[in-house]
């Protein structure tokens, strides 16, 4: 993901990323969720997440698709629909999200990591996401 971020030279407003705050909570409950009831537990209540980047990815784990191909398939996504602003940082954010959860990963150290994409500020506030 870092490659991508790179590549694309991205560059983020503070608006842009306060906007992505509420997708980095999220994740951190599905990565709870996992560690308490397990990967499979992602697909109940998959049809009411309103957001589709973020089915699109957590269908993929729960079909036990292995994290590079979930990882190419949703940075496939991203530079296909050219998304600027808070909607690419989102995604960014999405796909590192639940690459991580399909690792196994602590739900405190996704906060944190999801946290630093915004920056240093909002990394001093990551313990504020893990709830």
């Amino acid at each position: 993901m870092l490659e991508l971020y790179l590549k694309l030279n991205c560059e983020f407003t503070d608006a842009e990323k306060e906007a992505c705050i509420p997708i980095i909570k999220r994740i951190v409950e599905l990565a709870q969720q996992t560690r308490l009831k397990g990967l499979l537990s992602l697909g109940d209540g998959l049809e009411t997440e309103q957001n589709f980047f973020l089915t699109t990815g957590l269908m993929m784990a729960v079909d036990s698709i292995d994290a590079e191909t979930i990882s190419e398939y949703l940075q496939i996504l991203i530079l296909a629909d050219n998304r600027k602003g808070s909607e690419l940082l989102e995604r960014m954010i999405i796909t590192t999200g639940i690459l991580e959860i399909v690792s196994g990963n602590n739900p405190r150290a996704i906060a944190l990591k999801l946290a630093a994409m915004l920056g240093e500020e909002y990394l001093k506030r990551g313990a504020e996401y893990y709830r």
